[in-house]
């Protein structure tokens, strides 16, 4: 059909199996004057495959609109559908709400506007060099609300390259092409919105092929992608290729996902690009090009703006997970609020900068503001970035933060290889938490910076000398390089000696070991063996071996040669004065040993002209056997000394026990005597232990030094405490009237008691906590041993003396379980050294080896814990020394402690403290010190005792107890009392025996009743008191 001027309209008709002649110039419709009108509307034409070279439809600048049509299973010679010409104005062809399936290519055509709404394309297997849609030049497609799906080109791609491109609300899905672009977009602006593209594949040549290729030529042309998601793809070469002079690049609310290309996602090679990245998703992109950086690459002139975007789990088998620059000459990079996650390449996980910069490039302006670098990897360098960009210094920063981000190598967030102070941003502004470098620098590192030598000093040293040297690895950061593995092999150093002086003569030299090689960041010269005559010399070093054109500056080493040692043996070989160490039987034990000369000036070093010379602490030929600290002899003197004492104090004990039911034994407390005689053998038994070599002596020391002690200290203390509490003080001067207090009535005694008022009261005590004796009051006289209004006084000084018991009781328990555990603990592990060979043994200042026990350290601690405890003794025992109606021992410990503070416990912690390697001297120093202080002590403590019994005065209570002075009441119990009473010789001792009733009882804690252990409380203690 033909039309030269009119309107022809095709509704609901039916074409199948179309051809054409020969001399055709379409098969179905030719419109060739200006401003026809074509409509076809609800038709289906199919099956048409035309062998002669014409299109099914062809328009010469008519009005086309294509409506409800499917057009299926059609192909032509001539290669497109529709030819149509120069319909430029809008609405001048129009395909709509229509379907084309299993056709060839549809468009041919020149300036034209094509509007494409709501079309179907699909199920198309094209084997020519023909774009499926079109091959339109100088026209606008406009395409909406459409469906591009199961479409394979072998040859071309989906779109001609020529024309430009409007996609809005369109989807792309299993588009496969071998062509060099499935959309191929030259030099012109396109816009792609509201776009769905799934499985597009290109498998064109390796490296050339994309999926999206615009290149805007000369001028400067835009690409706009708004709210695109394109996943699953594929490409044997960048997926998205961006080349041209000038472009400008938007990218919206888009999402690249899963997208695996034999280069980078995104390759931007553009002459000068402005590139605008907002809301952009992009994540699990692999680029498996080994040679090609990044998954999105940059390079040359840029502007570059990220805002608000992710990047996550992209991955690049070069350099740059995320982003890539090379040779890029950034003009502006501002990357704002955007995240960089499980990114991983080579180097630079993140974000990869290797630029060359223009010598009169612009100042940059660099921006990174609120920006995260988590979880990503590098197999190299650089865990999150890498930067060789010496412009990127100009950057400002702010919340900038590198988390668990993991370099195999170096950086494990930030790696710069050389000059940080111009290719790195403030890194101090930064926040690196969890960062790794698995070969060095955790954080931020450089390469390789310089070599620092161990040594700095000059050296002197005798021909044959070793020198130990060492070279560490440090880099920019001044941080050391403690790079595991080899990383660093392929550096060598190698030393060498040179004269100092030219004039030096006959100044030969000969190295060994002179060369090293860096393993885990060091290179290890310590086998360095210098043979050279006696002069001054400079030790040199050289790099060798190094790929890097880094260069390493180690300053040299000044070395002196000097004389032989005195045990040394001298040589002359090949003209150098060699110094040997002497050689000594193998079986000589060198760890215990020294090997001299036999005879001096001996030349051949060998076995028959050296000896074996023992170490301190060793002997033997061989010097395999240690010398044992020997104390027999200081023990001896201790057995006889500490024997004597023993035997003193127990004949004493027998005695005390043989005389306990005389008065003065009972009365001054025979068990305090008994554990105080316990207490000072445990003391100098100990001292037979000092010495000790093996762990069970020193238990047992530990024990019974510790512990006689204790029982020592408790012992005075009680008698201090209860002489306080019971005893009376001159110096405190109490008047009360004379009026006659004689004969106190029941009501009289109550009253004072609960007298409030004069504040003698304590509300604990009431008239039924008296005995009961005094109760059932008769008319006869309250014998308190106080007055009776300072009862309330008395209570508390016994409520002391219990609570004194009870802590004494409570502490050794304690103390004793302390030392269970200790004991036990140490002894477990002193069995396991044992069982694993080995000796707790240490020299001492006499040369010889003696047990280190491990409870020395606790006899230290305790030594000066018990030195403590005499503060409040000394405290007590200055008080008491004023009172009277007190025991005189109590008097004549005081003349004694003074010197136990002074010899025992402190002489103990100091010689343990001090002496520690001098066993002799500890062994003398304590022993002596036990024997000076607590013979004295328990002389003096036994002496009144003693003396008494041996005069026959044992129920004499002057020769035990001091008596008040004259100015004391014995009626009111006060000094300086004016009822003027002078009291008999006989109350005078009936008061004294209540006194001493009082400390008997007070000195029970607990008795023994009907086979029962009772504890004593507080108010029946005083239940011995009788109404007479």
């Amino acid at each position: 059909m033909v039309i030269h001027r009119g309107t022809v309209e095709i509704n609901n008709c039916y074409l199948n199996n179309t051809s054409s002649s020969d001399g055709e110039s379409s098969v179905i419709i030719e419109s060739k004057t200006t401003n026809n009108n074509i409509i076809i509307n609800n038709s289906i034409i199919e099956n048409s495959n035309i062998k002669h070279n014409v299109p099914l439809m062809h328009f010469i600048e008519s009005n086309v609109k294509i409506s409800n049509t499917t057009i299926k299973n059609c192909y032509t010679q001539y290669g497109f559908l529709i030819d149509v010409d120069k319909s430029i104005n809008e609405n001048k062809f129009i395909i709509e709400n229509s379907i084309f399936d299993d056709v060839g290519s549809i468009l041919k055509g020149y300036y034209n506007l094509i509007n494409l709404k709501n079309i179907t394309i699909q199920n198309i297997l094209l084997k020519n060099s023909l774009p499926v849609l079109n091959n339109c030049k100088h026209t606008k497609f406009i395409v909406e609300n459409s469906m591009f799906k199961n479409i394979k080109t072998i040859g071309n791609g989906l779109i001609g390259p020529e024309a430009s491109y409007i996609f809005k609300n369109v989807q792309f899905k299993n588009i496969t092409s071998n062509a060099k672009a499935i959309f191929n977009l030259m030099y012109n602006s396109n816009t792609f919105e509201n776009i769905i593209a799934e499985d597009l594949s290109n498998i064109g040549d390796m490296g050339d092929a994309s999926c999206f290729y615009f290149n805007s030529g000369e001028d400067e042309k835009n690409l706009n992608f708004k709210n695109i998601y394109i996943k699953d793809g594929r490409s044997n070469g960048p997926f998205f290729k961006i080349q041209g002079y000038n472009n400008l690049v938007n990218i919206k609310n888009t999402i690249f996902s899963n997208i695996t290309s034999y280069g980078s996602i995104i390759n931007n090679t553009s002459k000068k690009s402005k590139v605008v990245i907002d809301d952009l998703n992009f994540n699990n992109n692999k680029n498996l090009n080994k040679l090609e950086c990044g998954t999105i690459h940059f390079e040359n002139s840029l502007e570059l703006l990220i805002y608000n975007s992710t990047f996550e789990n992209n991955s690049s088998r070069k350099n740059g997970g995320s982003i890539c620059f090379t040779n890029s000459d950034i003009e502006v990079l501002s990357i704002n609020s955007t995240q960089y996650i499980l990114n991983k390449a080579e180097n630079g996980g993140a974000i990869y900068f290797d630029s060359v910069i223009k010598e009169n490039s612009i100042k940059p302006i660099i921006q990174l503001v609120n920006v995260t670098f988590n979880n990503n990897t590098a197999n190299n360098c650089g865990g999150a970035i890498f930067s060789n960009n010496s412009k990127l210094y100009y950057t400002d920063i702010e919340s900038i933060s590198f988390k668990n981000n993991i370099a195999e190598v170096a950086g494990g967030a930030i790696y710069v290889p050389d000059h940080v102070d111009k290719k790195v941003f403030d890194i101090s502004k930064c926040i690196f938490n969890n960062n790794k470098g698995m070969t060095y620098g955790n954080d931020y590192s450089t390469e390789v910076s310089y070599i620092k030598l161990n040594i700095t000093d000059n050296i002197i040293i005798r021909s044959g000398d070793y020198i130990p040297l060492s070279f560490s690895l440090y880099d920019e950061y001044n941080k050391y390089i403690d790079a595991k593995y080899n990383a660093f092999s392929d550096i060598s150093i190698r030393a060498y000696l040179s004269k100092k002086s030219i004039n030096s003569k006959d100044s030969k030299y000969l190295l060994n070991g002179n060369i090293c090689s860096f393993y885990n960041s060091i290179c290890d010269l310590s086998q360095l063996r210098v043979f050279a005559n006696n002069d001054s010399y400079f030790l040199k070093f050289e790099i060798e071996n190094h790929n890097s054109n880094k260069v390493f500056d180690i300053a040299n080493v000044n070395v002196t040669v000097i004389n032989c040692d005195e045990y040394q043996i001298q040589s002359l070989k090949n003209g150098i004065n060699v110094c040997e160490d002497p050689i000594c039987d193998e079986k000589c034990n060198r760890q215990h040993s020294t090997c001299i000369p036999k005879y001096k000036n001996i030349t051949i070093n060998s076995v028959e002209n050296n000896i074996c010379r023992c170490n301190d602490g060793y002997n033997g030929n061989y010097c395999d056997d240690k010398i044992l600290f020997n104390s027999r002899k200081i023990k001896k003197i201790i057995y006889i000394t500490f024997g004597s004492l023993f035997f003193c104090i127990l004949i004493n004990t027998i005695f005390l026990i043989v005389n306990k039911e005389k008065r003065v034994v009972f009365e001054t407390g025979y068990f305090k005597h008994i554990f105080f005689s316990i207490g000072i053998v445990m003391i100098l038994f100990s001292s037979t232990f000092l010495g000790y070599m093996n762990y069970g002596s020193c238990v047992l020391f530990f024990i019974l030094y510790h512990n006689g002690f204790l029982i020592t200290y408790c012992v005075v203390l009680i008698h201090l405490q209860l002489n306080l509490a019971l005893g009376t003080n001159p110096k405190e001067i109490r008047v009360i009237n004379n009026k006659s207090d004689e004969n106190y009535d029941k009501s009289t005694v109550t009253s004072l008691l609960q007298n409030k008022n004069k504040g003698f009261y304590d509300k604990s005590i009431s008239i039924n906590d008296l005995p009961e004796n005094m109760r059932n009051y008769s008319e006869k006289k309250v014998h308190f041993s106080i007055q009776a209004e300072n009862i309330n006084t008395l209570f508390n000084n016994i409520r002391t003396i219990n609570i004194l018991y009870s802590k004494i009781y409570i502490f050794y328990i304690l103390f004793a379980i302390f030392m269970i555990i200790i004991i036990s603990v140490l002894g477990i592990k002193d069995k396991k050294l044992k069982e694993e060979g080995k000796e707790n043994l240490i020299l001492d200042g006499s040369k010889t080896f003696i047990y280190e026990c491990p409870l020395d350290q606790y006899n230290i601690v305790l030594g000066f814990i018990e030195f403590l405890l005499f503060i409040p003794l000394i405290s007590k025992l200055k008080k008491v020394l004023t009172y009277e109606c007190i025991f005189k021992l109590v008097r004549n410990l005081g003349a004694v402690i003074i010197v136990w503070v002074t010899i025992g416990p402190f002489l103990n912690f100091v010689s343990n403290l001090v002496l520690q390697y001098n066993n002799k001297s500890k062994i003398l120093l304590i022993a002596s010190g036990n024997v000076i202080c607590y013979t004295p002590l328990y002389c003096l403590y036994m002496y009144n005792i003693i003396y008494t019994i041996i005069k026959k005065q044992w129920d004499n209570t002057r020769y035990y107890f001091i008596y008040p002075s004259k100015d004391f009441c014995f009626e009111h119990k006060i000094y300086y009392c004016n009822c003027n009473y002078d009291s008999t010789p006989i109350e005078i001792e009936s008061s004294i025996d209540s006194y001493l009733m009082d400390y008997n009882y007070c000195s029970k804690f607990f008795e023994i009743s009907n086979g029962k252990i009772k504890f004593v409380s507080n108010i029946k203690k005083m239940s011995h008191k009788n109404l007479i």
